[in-house]
């Protein structure tokens, strides 16, 4: 999954995930959750990025390359909500769900396939 999982106070936000619990949405979110990055690419944007906060080294260098690039940039960013996501939906600890952006992150040329 490649979305960003809620806002501060655990309720839900255009970029959650389908089904997943949030304050605002206690049985599951009943929308497709939105994508940034393919929002971007549709505006024209010169650059688009996107990456896990697992993945370090590779968002240093996605942030680089959207600052160096000449034009409208955006990189975003799946970062995890332990308090409110991470509880709500039974992910276990902040670690835990690291492991899982580890284990789920597609990149684009798997993707492409």
């Amino acid at each position: 999954n490649n979305q960003i999982y809620g806002m501060t106070g655990g309720q839900f936000s255009p970029t959650t995930p389908y089904g997943s619990n949030a304050a605002t949405a206690p049985y599951g979110h009943i929308e497709q959750a939105f994508s940034i990055a393919e929002l971007a690419v549709t505006a024209g944007a010169a650059f688009v990025g996107r990456g896990t906060v697992f993945h370090v080294q590779l968002l240093d260098k996605l942030i680089e390359d959207a600052v160096l690039k000449r034009g409208f940039s955006v990189v975003e960013i799946i970062s995890n909500c332990h308090i409110q996501f991470g509880r709500r939906n039974e992910m276990g600890n902040p670690v835990t769900m690291l492991e899982w952006m580890r284990d789920h992150a597609v990149t684009v040329e798997k993707a492409g396939k």
